[in-house]
């Protein structure tokens, strides 16, 4: 990938550190959780663009198993200077708001491609309101 500088073996979240991940006896809907029985490196996507690890991005897409929020608070420098286009997912109408409201706080306006009234997914596209 053009621009791509190093791979890090870490989730992104809102802090650089360590976590708990919990694989929830299937990969593919692990997330962090405190009470995950794996340790987890943490990183946050201002601290890798800030040490160029990773240029800044032109578009994001989230989908973390219930983890969005964290990458956005982990992100907000980035997100604010760079304005990226962001694709969204988010599981559950509590995160679906908290996400929102940081993107608006920011500058973001969003549409709501699919509303989780059915299964509790919501798919956000997210433009900078800045140009």
């Amino acid at each position: 990938m053009k621009g791509l500088r190093k791979v890090a073996r870490a989730a992104v979240s809102n802090r650089s550190g360590t976590s708990h991940f919990d694989p929830s006896g299937n990969p593919a809907m692990g997330c962090l959780a405190d009470g995950g029985p794996l340790a987890v490196d943490t990183v946050a996507l201002d601290e890798l663009v800030r040490e160029g690890a990773v240029p800044r991005p032109d578009l994001m897409k989230i989908d973390v198993e219930g983890g969005a929020l964290r990458v956005l608070q982990g992100g907000r420098h980035c997100l604010e200077e760079a304005r990226p286009a962001i694709i969204l997912s988010a599981h559950g109408w509590r995160l679906f708001d908290d996400c929102q409201q940081l993107l608006r706080s920011i500058g973001y306006e969003q549409e709501v491609e699919k509303d989780g009234s059915e299964d509790g997914d919501y798919l956000v596209i997210a433009r900078s309101r800045t140009v």
